[in-house]
Order: C-alpha cells, then structure tokens, then sequence
C-alpha cells in the first residue's frame, strides 16, 4: 500500500487469530489489526414500518444479526428535515446478507451504493 502497510488475506479464522497475534517480525516490531473498510459491508432497508425507530435502536435491536451501525436517510424541504423509509444498515461481516428479522418483520437488504463525488465547479466526476 501507499503508506507502506501490507496487507495480508487469510483464508480462515484460526489463520486470522494467529496473524493478531504477531508483535514480532525477526527482529522488527509490528502492530497487526483489522482492515478497516473491507471487513464490513453495507446495505439498505426500506420499510414503513420503522419511520419512529431511531438509529440507536436499530443498533441495540438487531445487533445479533451483526449490525454495527445503522443510519436514517433523511430530505431537506422547506428548510424542515423530513426522515425517509430507508436506513443504511453497516454489518460486521464481509459477505452482506439478503435479510433481516427485525421484530416480526422480515425485510429484504439491498446492497448500498453511494451517490458518485462530483466536482463542485463543473459537476463532473473522476477528477
């Protein structure tokens, strides 16, 4: 990587906990930790049924199904917030599931893909 971190892939948990527990390397000390973005995945629920959930709720709720966070998209109109039906929903797994169980209300999971970074004096992207 840029920074000079390596990145390493293991295939396995066991693997996964012998290479956290690494301080040494020869003679050369280093820090092992998680990736910080590949690990988790996020996706989106849409459901009416949740428009008075707040999001740490959603959190303290689902976090069985391994929610680690959980966000409300919201709308601006007439200078008033108005909270939407969808909440982006961050999983502590690589793998995003299909559904979830919230209550007894099974909702789909679509995958999140955030709005493209524009550039503000000609609002076109990739430069």
């Amino acid at each position: 990587m840029k920074s000079g971190d390596l990145l390493v892939e293991s295939s396995s948990l066991k693997q996964s906990e012998q290479l956290l527990s690494i301080t040494k390397f020869g003679d050369i000390p280093v820090t092992v930790s998680a990736h910080a973005s590949l690990n988790y995945t996020r996706g989106l629920m849409s459901s009416d049924e949740f428009l008075m959930v707040s999001d740490a709720e959603f959190v303290s709720e689902l976090e069985a199904q391994k929610v680690i966070a959980a966000r409300r998209i919201t709308l601006k109109r007439d200078g008033q917030i108005i909270p939407t039906r969808h909440v982006i929903l961050t999983f502590d797994t690589p793998v995003l599931p299909t559904k979830i169980t919230a209550g007894y209300i099974c909702c789909d999971i679509q995958p999140y893909i955030p709005n493209l970074v524009r550039c503000f004096k000609c609002q076109r992207c990739g430069h």
